[in-house]
C-alpha cells in the first residue's frame, strides 16, 4: 500500500481536524479540567489535611523540632556542627517543678529560658511588647493571659511562684516579673493543661544556680530524614546524634510505626487513584466518542496512504493539546478550590491553628503528573481503534454500548461513602461520649496515683472531700486511697523522680506465682522495662498498687474498669475478706493464659508493709481477676492491682488520710460551668499543683467541638466522591444512549413516542441504577457498623441509617428522572430523518 511521508501535511491535518470539532474540543478540555481539578483538589485537601491532624495530634513543647537531645551547652554546640542537625536551641528549664500559682490549679506551667533562635524555630510570634532580655522580665501567651484575665499591656507586673532548687532543698519562692510582651500560642490544643512561660536566661544564674548542673532539653531539627519513612526514623537520626554530641538522652513526638503512618496517608492515596479511575472512563467515553464519530474520516485516511504511526502522531497532537489546556485549567482551578475547602474546613474544627497550605509547586507536579497520565491512558484504546481500523471495517463501523462495570461500583462506593459519614458524624453522640469518659460529675485525681512526679508527693488535705460536699449542689462525696510507700523516689540524672504511688506487700500461693512468671518473662520485661521485679521476687516484697475504695462503690468501678472474671460478693468485700486483682501486665501483652494464672476463689494470702514498719498479713479469696482494662480509664480503679474496701485499707495503712488518690463528685444534675468553676477554685485553694480535674462538664465541650469537626470533614469525603460517582454515572449513561443512538431513531421512525421513549430509558437507567444501590445499602450497613465501633465514634444507629438511606434513594430517584428528561430532549433536537442520515 502506498504510504504517505508529507509530514507537512499531516500537520495540517490534525491542525484542520482539531479545529473543526470544537463542541468536541470543548467537552474533552471539560472532562480533562475536572479530572484535574479533582486530582488537585483532592492532593491539596488531603496534604494538608493529613499534616494539619498530624500536627494536632503530635502537638508538644518544641512544636517546631522532630525532637529533643537531653544535655548542657556544650552538647548543644557539638549538635550545631553536625552535618545532620539544621539547627539546635536549648529550652532551659527555670525550675524542676512547674509554677505553684493557685490562678494554674489543674496545669503544668513552665518558666523557660530559651535560647534566642529557639522562637523563630518553635512558632512563637510576638502579638505585643518584645522578648524577654533580663532575668525579672517574662513573656506569656495569648492564652495565659485570657485564663489570668490580663488586658495584655506590655509592662505590667506578675507574680510567679517558682521552685528554686532541687531535690530536699526545692523551696517555692515568689518572684515578681515586668510582662514585655504576648505571643500566640502554638501549643492551643493542651493550653488548658500545659503552658510555657519564657524569660531571659539569665534567671537561672541570678535566681536558680543550681539548675545549671542539669542536662537541659536542646530542641532539634533533623535533615537526615529519609522522607519514602514518614518520619518511623526520627528515633534512630535522634539517637544517632545524642552519641555523637554526648547527649543523656532524647524524646520526640514522632513516635509512629511506618503502619501506622501509612494507615494515615493511605485514605488519600486510595481517594487519587479511586479519582483516576474514575477520570480514565470519564475521559476514555469523551474520546471514544469522538473517534467513534470521525472513524469514517480514519478509514479515507488510510486509504490515501496514511499509516497507523502516522494517524497516531495526528491524534496525539491534537490530545496533547487539549491536555495542556485542561491540565492548566484544573490545576489552577483545583489548587484555588483546594485552598478554600481546606482552610474553611479547618477553621471550624479543633485543627485550625494547625493549618498549613501545601506548597504549590509539589501539588502543580503531583496534579499535573497524575492527570497527564490518567489523559494517556484514557486516550490508548481510542488511538489503538482509530490507528487499526481497516477502510473496510471502517465504513461498517458502529459504537458499541457499554456499561461499565466500574461506573456502577463507583456511584456504590460514593453511595457507602454517604452513608457511613452520616451515621459515623450525625450519630456521633456528645452524650455517649461523656458517659463513656466520666463515672462521676466529677472527679479530683492526685496525679502521683498513676504518674511519676518532679517534686516531692504532696498529700490532699482531708479536709477538701467535705468542702466539697458542702457545695449546694453535691449529692455525694466518695474518696478513694492509694498507699504510697517511703522513700518513693530514684536518682536520675537531672534529680530526683518521684515515682507514682505503690505499697509494699508479700505475696503468697497464686498471686506470688503470677507476679514470679512475670519476673522472669522476657517478653514482659522488654515491654515495660527492668521495674526491679527480678530483686523483688528473691525477697518476696513487691511494689504493687494497693487501692482502697468504699464497698458501695465496687460494682460501679468494675462496670467501667473493663472485662473482669468473676462476681464480686459486696459483702465479703466489705468486711474485708475478698481481694479484686488487676495484673501489672496492663497492656495485656501476656494475655489471661498463661500457666498459674490467678482466678476467681483463689485463697491469696498477702502481706502488707506501712511507712511505720508495721506488718499485717490477711489471708482472703481473690474475688475477681481483670480480664482487659478499659481503653477509656473512666474507673478509678483501673491504675490499681490489689484493690481493697476502704474499711480494711484504714486498718492496714494508719495513715491513710495522706494517701487520698480520687475524689468523687455527684450532683443533682450534670454540672454546669459556674459550678465546675465551683469545685475548681476548692481545688486551686489546696495550693496543690499536683492536683487535676475531670468533670462532665469538660468532657461536653471537648467533644461538641470534636463532633463539628467529624461531621465537617466526613461531608467533605462524602461531597467529594459523591461528585466523582455522579459524573461517572451521568456520562456513563450518556454514553449508552448515544451509542443506542440510531436504533432508538429507527424505534420512533416506526411509532414509538417521545412518551414511550422516555419511559423506556428511565427504565433502562433505573434497572443499571439497582446494581449500585444494592452494593451501596449492603456495604454501607456493613461499614457503617464497622466504623462506628472504633473508639472516636458511639456506636451504629440503626434509624440515622435507615433514614440516611431513604435520603439517598430519594437522590438516585431524582438523578434518574433528570437524566432521562434531558436525554429525550437532547436526542429529540434533531428530526428522525436527520438521525437516520447519519447511518450513511
Amino acid at each position: 500500500m502506498f504510504q504517505n511521508t508529507n509530514k507537512e501535511v499531516l500537520k495540517e491535518l490534525a491542525k484542520d481536524n482539531y479545529t473543526s470539532h470544537k463542541s468536541r474540543n470543548r467537552i474533552a478540555i471539560l472532562a480533562i479540567a475536572l479530572t484535574t481539578l479533582l486530582i488537585t483538589a483532592v492532593w491539596t485537601v488531603g496534604i494538608s489535611m493529613i499534616s494539619t491532624i498530624s500536627n494536632y495530634g503530635e502537638s508538644a513543647p518544641g512544636p517546631g523540632c522532630e525532637g529533643n537531645i537531653n544535655g548542657t551547652e556544650e552538647t548543644r554546640d557539638k549538635l550545631k556542627e553536625l552535618p545532620q542537625i539544621q539547627w539546635a536551641d536549648m529550652a532551659r528549664e527555670c525550675s524542676r517543678a512547674g509554677l505553684h500559682n493557685q490562678e494554674f490549679s489543674g496545669m503544668d506551667v513552665r518558666l523557660l529560658a530559651p535560647d534566642e533562635s529557639y522562637f523563630e524555630h518553635n512558632f512563637v510570634e510576638l502579638t505585643e511588647g518584645r522578648f524577654a532580655q533580663n532575668a525579672d522580665e517574662i513573656v506569656i501567651s495569648d492564652t495565659m493571659a485570657e485564663h489570668l484575665g490580663l488586658e495584655r499591656i506590655v509592662g505590667s507586673q506578675l507574680e510567679l511562684l517558682v521552685m528554686l532548687g532541687t531535690d530536699e532543698e526545692m523551696a517555692e519562692t515568689p518572684i515578681t516579673f515586668t510582662v514585655t510582651g504576648y505571643y500566640k500560642n502554638p501549643l492551643i490544643n493542651i493550653s488548658e493543661i500545659y503552658d510555657e512561660i519564657y524569660t531571659a536566661p539569665e534567671f537561672i544564674g541570678q535566681y536558680n544556680p543550681a539548675m545549671e548542673k542539669i542536662p537541659q532539653k536542646i530542641y532539634v531539627k533533623l535533615n537526615n530524614l529519609n522522607p519514602l519513612l514518614l518520619k518511623t526514623d526520627v528515633m534512630d537520626k535522634l539517637q544517632e546524634a545524642c552519641d555523637l554530641a554526648g547527649g543523656t538522652g532524647i524524646g520526640t513526638k514522632n513516635t509512629n510505626s511506618m503502619s501506622n503512618m501509612l494507615l494515615s496517608v493511605g485514605p488519600a492515596v486510595l481517594f487519587v487513584l479511586f479519582i483516576i479511575l474514575s477520570g480514565y472512563f470519564l475521559i476514555y467515553n469523551v474520546f471514544y466518542i469522538s473517534v467513534s464519530s470521525d472513524i469514517r474520516w480514519f478509514g479515507m485516511m488510510k486509504t490515501i496512504g496514511t499509516t497507523a504511526r502516522q494517524l497516531k502522531t495526528v491524534l496525539m497532537q491534537q490530545i496533547r493539546r487539549l491536555a495542556v489546556i485542561g491540565i492548566l485549567i484544573g490545576i489552577v482551578l483545583g489548587y484555588i478550590v483546594g485552598n478554600l475547602i481546606g482552610p474553611g474546613v479547618m477553621a471550624q474544627t479543633m485543627y485550625a491553628m494547625f493549618y498549613k497550605a501545601p506548597n504549590v509547586l509539589v501539588i502543580f507536579i503531583l496534579g499535573a503528573g497524575f492527570s497527564w497520565f490518567t489523559v494517556y491512558i484514557s486516550a490508548l484504546k481510542s488511538l489503538k481503534l482509530a490507528c487499526r481500523i481497516s477502510p473496510v471495517e471502517a465504513a461498517r463501523f458502529a459504537p458499541k454500548k457499554k456499561k461499565n462495570l466500574f461506573t456502577i461500583l463507583s456511584f456504590a462506593l460514593s453511595g457507602m461513602i454517604f452513608l457511613v459519614s452520616c451515621n459515623a458524624a450525625l450519630g456521633f453522640s456528645v452524650d455517649h461520649m461523656v458517659e463513656r469518659y466520666n463515672m462521676n460529675d466529677a472527679r479530683i485525681i492526685h496525679e502521683g496515683s498513676g504518674w511519676s512526679l518532679e517534686e516531692p508527693y504532696k498529700p490532699v488535705s482531708a479536709e477538701l472531700p467535705d468542702k466539697i460536699a458542702d457545695l449546694p449542689f453535691v449529692t455525694d462525696v466518695n474518696v478513694v486511697y492509694q498507699a504510697r510507700m517511703m522513700p518513693d523516689y530514684v536518682e536520675t540524672t537531672v534529680g530526683r523522680l518521684y515515682l507514682p504511688s505503690q505499697a509494699e506487700v508479700s505475696l503468697d500461693g497464686p498471686l506470688k506465682n503470677e507476679m514470679e512468671f512475670f519476673a522472669n518473662s522476657d517478653k514482659f520485661m522488654s515491654t515495660y522495662g527492668d521495674t526491679g521485679l527480678q530483686e523483688q521476687a528473691k525477697n518476696n516484697r513487691w511494689g504493687l498498687s494497693v487501692q482502697g475504695i468504699p464497698a458501695e462503690l465496687i460494682q460501679q468501678e468494675l462496670a467501667c474498669a473493663g472485662a473482669f472474671e468473676g462476681t464480686v460478693d459486696v459483702d465479703k468485700f466489705a468486711a474485708g475478706e475478698g481481694v479484686i486483682w488487676l495484673a501489672p501486665d496492663s497492656q495485656e501483652v501476656m494475655g489471661r493464659d498463661f500457666k498459674d494464672s490467678v482466678h476467681p476463689g483463689d485463697a491469696a494470702i498477702i502481706g502488707f508493709y506501712d511507712n511505720q514498719g508495721n506488718y499485717s498479713e490477711k489471708e482472703m479469696t481473690v474475688l475477681a481477676v481483670c480480664e482487659k482494662r478499659s481503653m477509656f480509664g473512666t474507673s478509678d480503679i483501673s491504675l490499681g492491682n490489689i484493690i481493697l474496701s476502704d474499711t480494711l485499707f484504714k486498718k492496714l495503712y494508719p495513715d491513710y488520710d495522706q494517701w487520698i488518690s480520687d475524689i468523687q463528685i455527684d450532683t443533682e444534675e450534670e454540672i454546669t460551668e459556674e459550678q465546675n468553676q465551683q469545685i475548681n477554685s476548692l481545688m486551686a485553694a489546696e495550693y496543690n499543683s499536683q492536683l487535676k480535674m475531670e468533670s462532665r462538664y469538660m468532657t461536653r465541650v471537648q467533644m461538641e467541638t470534636q463532633k463539628q469537626t467529624f461531621q465537617l470533614i466526613g461531608f467533605l469525603l462524602a461531597g467529594l466522591l459523591g461528585i466523582i460517582g455522579v459524573s461517572n454515572l451521568v456520562n456513563t449513561i450518556t454514553s449508552d444512549v448515544f451509542s443506542r443512538k440510531i436504533e432508538l431513531a429507527a424505534m420512533q421512525s416506526i411509532g414509538m413516542t417521545k412518551r414511550q421513549l422516555w419511559a423506556m430509558l428511565l427504565k433502562d437507567t433505573l434497572k443499571f441504577m439497582r446494581v449500585s444501590v444494592v452494593l451501596m445499602l449492603l456495604s454501607g450497613s456493613i461499614m457503617s457498623y464497622l466504623v462506628t465501633q472504633h473508639a472516636l465514634f458511639t456506636g451504629f444507629n440503626p434509624g440515622l441509617f435507615l433514614t440516611s438511606a431513604a435520603v439517598l434513594m430519594l437522590l438516585v430517584i431524582i438523578i434518574c428522572i433528570f437524566m432521562t428528561w434531558l436525554l429525550v430532549k437532547v436526542l429529540n433536537k434533531k428530526s428522525i430523518v436527520e438521525r437516520l442520515r447519519e447511518i450513511e
